[in-house]
């Protein structure tokens, strides 16, 4: 009950980004002491977000883009050359491929567009990603993730580079935490992101991933191209799935 009172909260809207894991403890609290005989809640982050979005959810119309022919790396990792390259204990295996919901959105998995880092087993691997689109869409939503924690919080990871067929540009950055977190980081530090997939690993390891939504300022625009590129740090972008809001 003492929890539930108090949280670090005081009226501080900054909580959604960057302290949220204190408003998925308050709701983690309240359920425990308001309805102990419910069973314990697994999806805390997201009953968070429903309750305190700053916008209701509404569906919307979309369309799934097909990652691929970019993939760099399989989720199941057979011989140690798929996902980080650890074994098939610590991978992806449990997120199936095909075209599916995943918390809000839907997504079409076929693999990881993972990107170079610093890591020996992720070096090799190319520092961007071009995928092409040539529609236009009211808004991107991307399923990623990182291979790897970044060594601070809001560290540069990356970035998206969102080319429109008149040659403008608009820039996405990725920061740790605040936009995107590694797969084994549970720590809801932001709601920017939305909660998209809980699994677990072949060893009992608790992973996840998040959806980052981008709302396109020019909707009326077709957008030729959207390009991932990577810090090239611990933290190494992957891109898992991509989904046009509203495209025609």
């Amino acid at each position: 009950m003492i929890q539930t009172r108090w949280t670090g909260y005081f009226g501080n809207p900054s909580l959604w980004d960057g302290n949220a894991e204190q408003g998925v403890a308050f709701v983690r609290a309240a359920s425990a002491f308001w309805n102990p005989a419910a069973p314990p809640l697994t999806d805390a982050a997201a009953r968070y977000r429903d309750l305190y979005r700053p916008a209701e959810y509404r569906a919307r119309a979309g369309a799934t883009v097909n990652l691929g022919p970019l993939v760099t790396r399989a989720l199941a990792d057979d011989d140690g050359s798929g996902w980080i390259g650890k074994g098939s204990d610590i991978d992806l295996r449990n997120l199936k491929p095909g075209v599916q919901r995943l918390g809000e959105y839907t997504f079409d998995i076929s693999g990881a567009v993972m990107l170079r880092g610093s890591r020996a087993s992720v070096k090799g691997l190319p520092p961007q990603a071009v995928i092409d689109l040539d529609r236009r869409a009211s808004g991107l939503v991307f399923l990623q993730t990182t291979g790897w924690p970044a060594a601070t919080p809001r560290e540069s990871v990356g970035r998206y580079e969102i080319e429109y067929a008149d040659g403008t540009r608009q820039t996405l950055p990725l920061e740790y935490g605040r936009h995107l977190r590694a797969w084994t980081d549970l720590q809801p530090t932001s709601m920017i992101p939305a909660p998209a997939w809980t699994g677990k690993t072949g060893d009992g390891l608790d992973v996840n991933l998040t959806a980052l939504e981008w709302i396109n300022p020019r909707p009326d625009t077709v957008i030729r191209r959207v390009t991932l590129v990577s810090g090239g740090g611990n933290a190494n972008p992957a891109l898992l799935g991509l989904t046009l809001l509203g495209a025609p």
